[in-house]
């Protein structure tokens, strides 16, 4: 998984607040090591649960297909405030970071002709000729190309995830859901993890981990410093980790939900008080 913007101090921040969150002593919760995944099938529970390939499999996907939808977003904003242009560096720079994304999410599921449909995708969301079903279009394209990594895949489903997740960005950049793109990211490592045979993508200690993947992924675009911090992924497992023998986690996501909505509301207040 590639590094994303973050900001160390606020990342450690929300480390701390989240491992006061379990039971036991919370010593070495953050920077502890981490079990080394277990073979699939092996019945593991606790901390070990959330490294397993399944686990690994769908954190990598949520942070991919997170990271490119508040990618598409922000290059959207670029785009607006350089006034249509493309070639604003600011425009180039976030549209390079879609076409390395867009390689790596093909390697991921296996599927080369991928690479091409999110850059269509990527190029629709940028240029002057876009529309509304044409980003449909690309999705449902998107999806039968993923269909072919597992045959158990809903092409329907993904492809309704993809649409919500960017679901009016193209009259507004800052409408777009990564819930839905953590949607999208769970049922494409279901049909990876059937086809692979790697163990369920959808036991209580996975779940978290891609949850966390998700929240702390958008959380480290809205510090927005752009800092290569490859300890982002160790945080997620470590979090998750100290977090599944504790049981509540229900109430543990309910409480990051809430903040990271706060978060956002937070930011486009700031975005508000700056353009006025």
């Amino acid at each position: 998984m590639r590094a994303v913007r973050t900001s160390a101090a606020g990342l450690l921040v929300l480390a701390v607040l989240l491992t006061g969150c379990g039971t036991g002593s919370g010593k070495g919760a953050v920077g502890r090591a981490v079990p080394a995944p277990a073979p699939a099938g092996a019945g593991t529970v606790g901390a070990a649960a959330t490294t397993t390939p399944a686990a690994e499999l769908r954190a990598g996907l949520t942070w991919e297909l997170v990271e490119r939808t508040l990618l598409l977003a922000e290059a959207r904003g670029a785009v607006l405030a350089s006034g249509g242009d493309r070639s604003a560096p600011s425009v180039r720079a976030d549209e390079q970071l879609l076409e390395r994304g867009a390689a790596e999410l093909a390697r991921t599921v296996g599927v080369g002709d991928l690479r091409g449909a999110l850059q269509a995708e990527s190029d629709r969301v940028l240029s002057r000729t876009r529309t509304a079903a044409g980003l449909e279009a690309d999705h449902a394209r998107t999806a039968a190309l993923v269909a072919r990594s597992g045959p158990t895949l809903s092409v329907p489903a993904l492809r309704r995830a993809l649409d919500r997740s960017t679901e009016g960005l193209l009259t507004d950049p800052r409408r777009v859901d990564t819930a839905q793109a953590g949607v999208a990211a769970g049922l494409v490592a279901n049909a990876l993890a059937a086809q692979e045979q790697t163990g369920s993508t959808e036991t209580s200690a996975v779940v978290l981990r891609a949850d966390l993947t998700r929240l702390l992924v958008a959380r480290a675009y809205l510090a927005g410093a752009p800092v290569d911090d490859p300890s982002l992924d160790l945080l997620t497992r470590t979090l998750a980790a100290r977090l599944t023998p504790s049981g509540g986690t229900a109430g543990v996501l309910a409480a990051l939900r809430s903040g990271h909505s706060a978060l956002f509301a937070a930011a486009q207040a700031r975005r508000d008080d700056d353009d006025a």
